[in-house]
Parts: C-alpha cells; sequence; structure tokens
C-alpha cells in the first residue's frame, strides 16, 4: 500500500466512524469543518502518512474506546452493588442515564479524532496564526483561563466569585498572572495565552468555519506545547446552538466531557442545558466511578432586560433527580433559585461582550 496524504486519511476515517455509527451527523459535519479550517488544511499540507502510521492512529482512538466501554461496564455493576437488595431500581437508574452517557460517547469519538490531527502540533498552529494577528490587549486573570472571551455566554453567572475581568488600557510590565489577547484585524480573536509562570503558559488557539468556532487548549511548558482541551461553539446566523468540550489527561486519552445547549425565547437565551461526564477509571492505582451531571437552568429577566437569576433543577437521565431519589441526597440540589448581584446583572445587558462574542443573541 502506498502512502496517502494525512488530511485524506482524517477524511476517510471520520466516514468510516460514520457509517459504523460511532459519531452522529453533526459530529460528522462538524469533523468535516474542522479539515476545512484554512490554518488546518495549511498545517496538514503535504504530510503523508504511511499504512502502519494509518493503523497506529486508528488503533490508538479504538484502544482508548475499548477501554472507556470496560469501565463503563465495571461502572454498571458497582451500581448494582451499590443498591444490593434493590436492583430493580438500579436498572431503572441505569436506564435512565444510558441514552445520555451514550451521547456523551459519541462526542468522544469526535474529540479522540481531532486529538489525532492536533495532540502534537500547537508549534505549528502558532506559527499558521502569528500572520494574522493585527493587535493585542491584556486582562488580569480571573478564574478563566480565557478571560474576558470565556466561551460560554452564561457559565460564569452559575459559579460563585468568578469573573470575566477588564481590559488594561495599557500593556503591563508582568505579563504573569495576565491574559494577552491576540485578535485578527477584523476584531475575532486569534488566540488566548495565560502566563501562569515563568515556564508554564496555557495557549488557547481560535478557529473559524461554516458555523463552527474551535478553541484549540494546549499547556506549555518549557518550550513544549501539550494539547489539554477542546471547546466547540456551533453558531449559526449569529444564535448560538452549542457548546462541547472535553479534557485530556494521560494515558486515559480523555477523561472528561460535557457541553451546554441553549434553548430561545426570540433572541434571548431562556434555558439551557449543562452536561458533564466524568469517566469512570479502573486501574490498579486508580478506582473511580464515573459521575454524569444534568442540569436545566431557567433565565430570570427583569423589565430592563437584565438577567436577574435564574432556576436550576437537577436530572437523572430524563427525569427530574427529585423524583427519582425521593430521598434527600446531598449531591442532589433538586430545584433552586439563585440571584445575581447588582455588578453582575448589570454585566448581562444587550451591550455586554458576553453576547457580542462570538454571535450576538439580542436585537
Amino acid at each position: 500500500m502506498k502512502n496517502i496524504s494525512e488530511k485524506e486519511f482524517w477524511q476517510e476515517l471520520v466516514s468510516e466512524f460514520y457509517q459504523q455509527g460511532k459519531i452522529s451527523q453533526e459530529s460528522y459535519n462538524c469533523l468535516n469543518a474542522f479539515l476545512e479550517c484554512p490554518e488546518i488544511i495549511e498545517m496538514l499540507d503535504g504530510c503523508k502518512l504511511s499504512p502502519e502510521e494509518c493503523k497506529q492512529n486508528r488503533t490508538a482512538i479504538l484502544d482508548v474506546l475499548n477501554t472507556k466501554r470496560s469501565d463503563l461496564t465495571k461502572r454498571e455493576d458497582s451500581i448494582r452493588q451499590k443498591f444490593s437488595d434493590r436492583n430493580k431500581k438500579a436498572e431503572e437508574y441505569l436506564l435512565d442515564e444510558k441514552t445520555f452517557i451514550d451521547e456523551h460517547m459519541e462526542e468522544t469519538v469526535q474529540f479522540l479524532i481531532m486529538q489525532g490531527i492536533c495532540k502534537s502540533r500547537g508549534e505549528e498552529l502558532s506559527a499558521i496564526l502569528s500572520s494574522n494577528v493585527r493587535y493585542r490587549k491584556y486582562s488580569k486573570y480571573e478564574g478563566y483561563s480565557m478571560g474576558l472571551y470565556e466561551v460560554s455566554p452564561v457559565f460564569d453567572l452559575t459559579v460563585g466569585n468568578a469573573k470575566r475581568g477588564s481590559f488594561y488600557k495599557r500593556v503591563p510590565k508582568d505579563k504573569y498572572g495576565k491574559l494577552e489577547y491576540l485578535f485578527r484585524e477584523d476584531g475575532r480573536l486569534v488566540s488566548t495565552i495565560y502566563y501562569t509562570s515563568e515556564n508554564d503558559h496555557h495557549i488557547c488557539y481560535v478557529l473559524y468555519f461554516n458555523g463552527y468556532i474551535y478553541y484549540m487548549i494546549y499547556n506549555w511548558f518549557v518550550g513544549k506545547q501539550t494539547l489539554f482541551g477542546i471547546k466547540i461553539l456551533k453558531n449559526i446566523n449569529n444564535k448560538l446552538e452549542y457548546l462541547k468540550w472535553c479534557v485530556y489527561e494521560g494515558s486515559t486519552g480523555i477523561y472528561r466531557v460535557g457541553k451546554e445547549i441553549y434553548l430561545y425565547d426570540n433572541s434571548k437565551i431562556e434555558k439551557w442545558w449543562y452536561e458533564e461526564f466524568w469517566f469512570p477509571i479502573y486501574n490498579e492505582n486508580t478506582t473511580l466511578d464515573g459521575t454524569i451531571i444534568r442540569e436545566l437552568y431557567t433565565g430570570i429577566y427583569d423589565k430592563e432586560g437584565y438577567i436577574s437569576g435564574y432556576k436550576v433543577d437537577s436530572y437523572i437521565g430524563s427525569r427530574l433527580a427529585k423524583e427519582v431519589f425521593r430521598e434527600k441526597l446531598a449531591h442532589i440540589s433538586g430545584y433552586n433559585e439563585f440571584y445575581l448581584s447588582e455588578k453582575e446583572r448589570l454585566d448581562t445587558g444587550k451591550d455586554s461582550l458576553r453576547w457580542k462574542y462570538p454571535p450576538n443573541y439580542f436585537d
């Protein structure tokens, strides 16, 4: 067999996994759009893979998936043991979660393919994107590695003591503990750099294509960049549809995936689903049962159009958690209502940066 272009290999693998039902139509579309990003095309241009390298890339993904499936089976056995004499209850619980865990497994395939394409290519992306940089801005680190350009439009509202920050008027003399934002001529973000120390930075490269925005997050340590995570926004006609993300770690390949799905009332986000799945890990050093979180948030808008608070319901599968567990459990919030401070409230108006990047959710 002859060597083939790397882009062709990944396109064929995406098609193969789609035909086998390992990825959904949406993931298929998203991956093909990723491979058409100008920066990815330039990065892969001229790269060839031997038959052995193709086999190794495919096997690396399948090995991680097989390990995850094995660990999920162990998780199911563990849950059944915990319910012991209530085995019917255990089966109901597992059935409630199955659909959503299957969805996260399918999205994991997508993220593993993206990891295979980009895991050792932070320096190449940096070099390619550097030609697009026209100006820079800076801010203090306030709890998010992307600062003012935190990807989720609502996440900081639901997390205590989290702030997006504000831009410095001048270039800071000391960059450590600061965020640097690099912009294209049209104002779109090229990348962000969080300077944690002299030898350790977090760098996020931003790619755009056909309604998708890809955030490739690398950890820079002593001159070497390692892919740490990926976030994907789907933005169609200035309306954000979803945010998906994953976090990679060592030999586990991937250990956490999540997403936010946005529901609208006209141009405003009325509700949003927050889901996250921490994969179970079973090895000689670690025994961790996986955890799935599903919460539905409902925004509370005041007469001035600001978000003054939100309501949250916890779910087990498609059922309200408080209906699944009649007894009170500490980790199940059931139903709660929260209100924002005046400063937080004023940061949700139609002119707020959170709505303007990347899309505009308000008329």
